[in-house]
């Protein structure tokens, strides 16, 4: 076997372009094979990496995308929203089966129609409400 391998790296080394490149090594004492000590630090780094990874990456984009969802789910006639356009309406409409949600921009403008992914953020009735009661009763007060 030896003798087949040391011809092969012998004709392997006279082509051209493969000048001092060894392309295989004769397995008997090279110790190609890892000790079995070496095992348990190896491990414990690929764990450790691949548990970083998740709680860094996977999570959070996780939870970013359920929170995403949920505001697209709760968004109802009468809210004010900000599509990522860039655009301000009000919701005069949503249908449910399409995705599409209508928008009041101005009070003599027509509504336009947008998909429900491209609001961007929503102010709802209640959370409107909500301010003004912890302001002491007049959201618009100047101070």
């Amino acid at each position: 076997m030896t003798d087949f391998l040391s011809t092969s790296l012998i004709e392997i080394s006279n082509l051209p372009g493969m000048s001092g490149l060894m392309l295989a090594q004769d397995g008997a004492g090279s110790g190609a094979a890892q000790k079995p000590n070496d095992l348990p630090p190896i491990l414990f780094m690929i764990l450790t990496v691949g548990a970083l990874f998740y709680f860094m990456i996977i999570k959070p984009q996780r939870k970013e995308k359920d929170e995403r969802e949920d505001l697209l789910n709760q968004v109802k006639k009468g809210d004010q929203v900000v599509t990522i356009g860039g655009i301000h309406g009000k919701v005069l409409a949503v249908d449910l089966n399409t995705s599409i949600v209508t928008l009041e921009l101005a009070p003599k403008m027509p509504p336009i129609k947008v998909n429900k992914s491209a609001v961007a953020s929503v102010k709802t009735k209640d959370s409107e409400k909500d301010q003004a009661n912890s302001l002491g009763g007049g959201g618009n007060k100047k101070k």
